[in-house]
């Protein structure tokens, strides 16, 4: 231990002392009539009634003689009148007055309540090439994901492809240092960075990125004890108005039932933020679909 610091732990030591030295004066000066101190002989030489000498020794014991002795009040019980039908009604009433409460988080995917949709969409660029990603899977969405938000905040310029590329090689590093070895290959920093920049250059993205607002919680009480929590991507926001709701998506080939679980997530957080229209963001297919909240269809 170097000396300068065991020199402020003794310090620390003699200012807790004097602390607890003036606070025993506080409580003792605080007596107008009477003022009892308790013996605690085997207590341990820390504890409090140890900080000071009280002289216990020269001290009167409390003569409690003269104290009249407590009468106990003894109150007839009531008679259990209850039977098995009063029990039973009882017991519904209470039911009905605290119902259960049940939490509906859409980014679940609960298939019992995904709609089977159809929407059409259409690529954001005819010249849009698409090339499987290298390690595309939960980590590279999660990279994606954190390179939107980046970019929505100002904390990264989607004009430095470079500063792009080595954000997306740290963000990887976290990751796996929090996550552990994977059996599958490493996502590729330089693909991530392209994908992402790319996804702000789409035409529907690009003409509500002034107005986006990243990785907003949504919560809403949607009645008899139901409630649902959930957080959008990014909402577009101008003034008090809310334009959309946006939601990426690292999907390199999504399924029909991935697609029918999307939409029915992104119309949840739609109608709950109270925007006309959402849109789903397939990142790496450079595909935007637009959902309505309350048809069955969307439009690209």
């Amino acid at each position: 231990m170097p000396p300068e610091l065991l020199a402020a732990r003794d310090e620390e030591k003699r200012e807790q002392t004097l602390e607890r030295q003036r606070m025993w004066y506080v409580a003792c000066t605080r007596a107008r009539d009477l003022l009892i101190i308790p013996h605690l002989p085997e207590a341990s030489s820390q504890s409090w009634s140890k900080i000071l000498n009280l002289g216990h020794a020269s001290l009167p014991e409390l003569d409690l003689t003269g104290l009249s002795p407590a009468t106990a009040l003894t109150q007839p019980q009531p008679v259990n009148a209850q039977t098995a039908e009063l029990f039973v009604d009882e017991s519904r009433r209470m039911a009905a007055a605290a119902p259960a409460l049940s939490w509906r988080v859409p980014s679940t995917h609960d298939r019992d309540r995904t709609e089977a949709l159809e929407p059409s969409a259409r690529n954001i660029d005819d010249a849009f090439e698409f090339v499987p990603p290298i390690g595309g899977g939960r980590v590279r969405g999660i990279v994606l994901h954190k390179l939107m938000e980046e970019f929505l905040t100002g904390e990264l310029d989607d004009n430095d492809p470079a500063c792009v590329e080595d954000r997306a090689e740290d963000l990887l590093l976290e990751l796996k240092g929090l996550e552990g070895a994977a059996s599958a290959p490493d996502p590729d920093p330089a693909e991530m960075a392209r994908t992402a920049a790319a996804t702000l250059k789409f035409a529907d993205v690009a003409g509500l990125r002034p107005h986006l607002v990243p990785e907003v919680p949504i919560w809403s009480n949607l009645g008899d004890g139901q409630f649902m929590a959930g957080r959008a991507d990014a909402v577009a926001v101008r003034g008090k108005e809310r334009l959309a709701v946006l939601d990426w998506k690292s999907d390199i080939s999504p399924s029909r039932d991935d697609r029918s679980g999307h939409i029915a997530q992104l119309k949840d957080y739609v109608e709950t933020v109270g925007a006309p229209k959402g849109a789903i963001v397939y990142m790496s297919l450079g595909e935007v679909v637009w959902v309505q909240p309350h048809t069955t269809t969307s439009i690209a």
